[in-house]
């Protein structure tokens, strides 16, 4: 079982979602936004993520950091 992981850094909030490669399955989750420290607020979702998820980051074998300007 491999995932993908797609993230969205927004003004308010941090958008994941989880594709299982194998299933198809997606999962999506999100967390308000860290507005000074974005960083840490995708380091807690992440961490969140592997908790209901194990093994979630050894078995990802894409990050897809999603950013969109209007």
């Amino acid at each position: 079982m491999t995932y993908r992981l797609g993230v969205d850094i927004g003004g308010t909030f941090t958008d994941f979602a989880i594709v299982d490669n194998d299933t198809g399955t997606i999962r999506v989750e999100k967390i308000l936004t860290s507005a000074g420290e974005p960083e840490k607020t995708v380091l807690a979702g992440i961490d969140g993520l592997t908790e209901a998820l194990p093994g979630l980051l050894s078995r990802t074998v894409e990050v897809i950091n999603v950013v969109a300007w209007i």
